[in-house]
């Protein structure tokens, strides 16, 4: 099988079409977490009752892949497959209207496992008492299940992706779900939800204290680019493992922009595979393409009165409370509150801490879904974004020995900023460094370096009030929007109001705060 179908978007978006082994090959991602969910069941005893769990996360975190491997390490695994049965479902299923169907699922799920092992008598027999069964009778499909199970001498895992849908289908029968998992311990369900079961959601009232809680976050930097190096190796593009290892700078853009989505780091790789010659705002734009479909999709399913509050939120990029959105909207606060709740219970938006007082704010969940939207807003939105991306890899390809030949440029005399004795004399020198900056398009990482050396001086000098009314009155703060949100923080002495600002400005704000005034940034 070679790595180009592993990659084809119905198998990305649809593990269940990868095989065992294509299942293993490219099960990369959160090794640890699949080592301790292994030794969890091992802990587990026959007739204790099981640690039932919930795995969280957004879209493209892994959390299909993780359902199907998991099923697969069971049955990999001596000890566990004698003692469990992994029961393994579509992704979504659309055929449960009554607890009745979710436990005749389980006896198909049951059904298709015996067969994949051979035990093609077993399967017909189940099938056969499946057929005798009132289908209304839930009672009766479930104590089906248990005694064909308890012949088995197994007891089963119940691998149940977005189970957040099964729950809002059994609002009525949610406890009597829940009663049969307490009762019988030979059942540990496994769910996937891209949304949190809160109390004050119709899905969520039974089980929001009933679970043990899993959430899949983004990738660190260094999982991504083990993601992106591992695929490679796999494919035997040794020339783009060194490419990825060595411009650090390329890299840790697009892990910030993708939030560490183990989907869109597969994606990159398959960007990156394709040439490595372009800059990173063409290795953007091809990912873009990539997701294109999906986004649109997800956005045209959406009802109009979200699409319109969902268009004010992401054009803003940072966060906004219902007041701004309501403002913005010439909609009652009301009226934008409720359809953030629905956003909200959706994963579509997530509240968020704001920088001042107690209010919270809400922001687009998936970042990259931001983004996406932000390219295809208009030409101020768009090249708002792009200025960042220009920023963020010269930034972050400070560092000696990783700036990109691209952005090379003759090095200045180093800066005698840190030396500078009077404010005067640092804001005649920041001036000149605007200036220099309104001629280029993008920040180059010299020009970058001198700005982030004179900071300090501003803040030991007291004008940061000056250098912030300096940077907006010269016009470039689109160009500098980090070193702006880092200043407003400096200036307030409060590192909090960098929440006012949008994830992937905050990340190089935070450090470029922390060189300015390292007691305002704690951890």
């Amino acid at each position: 099988m070679s790595l180009d179908t592993a990659l084809k978007r119905s198998a990305l978006y649809n593990p269940a079409l990868w095989s065992r082994d294509e299942v293993r090959t490219y099960y990369v991602a959160r090794p640890k977490l699949l080592a301790r969910f292994i030794d969890d069941f091992r802990r587990e005893k026959p007739g204790t009752r099981p640690q039932h769990r919930l795995i969280l996360g957004q879209r493209g975190m892994g959390k299909s892949t993780l359902l199907r491997r998991l099923a697969i390490a069971v049955d990999d695994d001596e000890e566990l497959a004698a003692a469990w049965i992994p029961l393994v479902f579509p992704e979504e299923q659309y055929n449960v209207g009554s607890l009745a169907d979710f436990w005749l699922n389980c006896l198909d799920a049951l059904g298709d496992y015996l067969e994949s092992h051979g035990r093609t008598a077993e399967m017909n027999a189940i099938d056969a008492e499946v057929e005798r069964l009132d289908r209304k009778d839930g009672e009766g499909a479930l104590q089906t299940l248990l005694r064909i199970a308890e012949k088995l001498g197994r007891r089963l895992i119940l691998l149940v992706d977005n189970i957040d849908l099964i729950l809002d289908r059994l609002k009525d029968k949610d406890w009597a779900l829940r009663e049969a998992l307490q009762e019988y311990p030979r059942l540990m369900l496994i769910g996937a939800s891209s949304r949190a079961l809160e109390a004050s959601y119709d899905y969520g009232r039974a089980f929001y204290d009933f679970f043990r809680i899993d959430e899949l976050r983004g990738l660190s930097e260094d999982e991504m680019r083990e993601i992106i190096v591992n695929l490679a190796r796999r494919h035997g593009a040794e020339a783009l493992i060194r490419r990825v290892q060595e411009d650090v700078g390329r890299m840790r853009v697009l892990h910030t922009l993708t939030g560490g989505n183990p989907r869109l780091a597969v994606l990159v790789y398959g960007v990156l595979s394709k040439g490595f010659d372009s800059d990173v705002c063409a290795d953007l734009e091809s990912l873009l393409d990539e997701v294109t479909p999906q986004y649109k999709a997800r956005f045209d399913e959406m009802p109009a009165q979200a699409q319109l509050l969902l268009d004010k939120l992401a054009v803003h990029w940072n966060p906004m409370s219902a007041r701004q959105l309501a403002d913005a909207l010439g909609w009652s606060v009301n009226q934008a509150s409720a359809q953030l709740d629905r956003l909200a219970q959706a994963g579509i938006v997530e509240k968020v801490k704001a920088g001042q007082g107690k209010r919270m704010a809400f922001q687009v969940a998936e970042r990259f879904f931001n983004i996406w939207y932000l390219m295809r807003a208009g030409r101020r939105a768009r090249r708002r974004l792009m200025r960042l991306v220009g920023f963020l890899h010269a930034y972050f390809s400070l560092d000696p020995g990783v700036v990109p030949d691209a952005l090379r440029c003759a090095e200045p005399a180093p800066s005698q900023a840190v030396h500078i004795a009077t404010a005067d004399e640092l804001m005649g020198a920041i001036r000149r460094l605007f200036a220099a900056q309104q001629e280029q398009v993008a920040a180059a990482p010299a020009y970058l370096r001198e700005i982030v050396a004179m900071l300090p001086s501003a803040v030991e000098l007291q004008v940061g009030e000056r250098v912030l009314a300096e940077l907006d009155a010269s016009g470039i703060g689109e160009s500098l929007q980090p070193v702006r949100a880092a200043l407003v923080a400096a200036v307030a002495g409060n590192a909090e109001l960098l929440n006012d600002v949008a994830p992937e400005i905050r990340l190089p704000a935070r450090e470029i705060l922390a060189r300015m005034a390292p007691s305002l940034v704690v951890g």
